[in-house]
């Protein structure tokens, strides 16, 4: 997998997570959408960081 497939679906991560969290919310002012932001930051590359170690493991089982 590429770093840039990972960072680019880690992006994605992190703005669903601060849309869909500020929507469940119904709550959008700038502090919760910066609070929501922030977490999702932490989510994207918490996301990233499983996904890239997801993929060595399946490409050193494979081989």
């Amino acid at each position: 997998m590429n770093t840039k497939i990972i960072i680019s679906r880690s992006i994605a991560a992190i703005i669903l997570f601060t849309l869909f969290s500020c929507i469940l919310e119904r709550d959008f002012s700038m502090d919760t959408i910066i609070n929501k932001g922030i977490m999702g930051i932490g989510f994207g590359v918490l996301y990233g960081i499983i996904s890239w170690g997801l993929y060595k493991y399946k490409e050193k089982k494979g081989s």
